[in-house]
C-alpha cells in the first residue's frame, strides 16, 4: 500500500489489490480468533477457497514465458468457454430447481393426503409408523423434499428407497 499509494486503490490492479485486502484481512481476523479464544460461527472457509483464485493472477505474468504460452492460451480458452456457457447453465439451474418445487409440492400433498385420510385402526400399526417416519424425513419439508428428489435425480439415492414410502400414498407417487 505504501509503495504504490494511490495507484494501488486507482491503479489497474485495483480489484485484485481488493481482492487481496479482502483475503489478508480474513486472514488476520481469523488468526486474531483463533489467539483470543473467541469462537465466532461464522463460515470463513470460502475465503480459504477464494485464497485459490490469487493463482489466476499469476498466469498475467507466466504469459512472458514462451514455453509456458502454449499451456495459457489452453487455458484461456477453456475460461472463455466456461464463461461463455454460464448463463445457460444457470437457466438450467433455475429450471431443474423449479421442476423439483413443483414436484416436490405434488409429493408432499401426497403424503399429507395420506396422513390425513389414514383411520385410526390403521395408525395403530407398526408398518404405518415406520411408512409415516420414512416420508417424514424424506417428504416432511420443501427443503426436504427438494433434497430428497436432486439426490434421487443425481444419483444419491436410490430411487426405489425414497419410492416406496410414497407407494402407501398412491402409485402416482411412485411411478413419478
Amino acid at each position: 500500500v505504501s509503495a504504490e499509494r494511490r495507484s494501488f486503490v486507482l491503479g489497474r490492479d485495483r480489484w485484485w489489490n481488493l481482492f487481496d485486502s479482502v483475503i489478508v484481512l480474513a486472514a488476520v481476523c481469523e488468526i486474531i480468533l483463533e489467539v483470543t479464544d473467541n469462537t465466532i460461527y461464522l463460515e470463513i472457509t470460502v475465503l480459504r477457497t477464494l485464497r485459490v483464485l490469487r493463482i489466476i493472477r499469476m498466469l498475467r505474468v507466466a504469459k512472458v514465458f514462451a514455453p509456458i504460452q502454449m499451456v495459457i492460451g489452453n487455458l484461456q480458452t477453456i475460461i472463455c468457454s466456461l464463461s461463455g456457457c454460464a448463463s445457460s447453465f444457470l437457466s438450467a439451474l433455475v429450471m431443474l430447481n423449479i421442476v423439483l418445487y413443483i414436484f416436490g409440492l405434488s409429493f408432499m400433498q401426497g403424503v399429507k393426503g395420506f396422513l390425513a385420510s389414514a383411520n385410526s385402526e390403521d395408525r395403530g400399526t407398526e408398518e404405518f409408523a415406520n411408512t409415516a417416519a420414512a416420508m417424514n424425513l424424506h417428504y416432511g419439508s420443501v427443503a426436504n423434499t427438494m433434497w430428497t428428489l436432486l439426490a434421487a435425480v443425481s444419483g444419491g439415492y436410490d430411487w426405489a428407497d425414497v419410492a416406496e414410502p410414497m407407494a402407501a400414498a398412491g402409485d402416482f407417487y411412485r411411478i413419478c
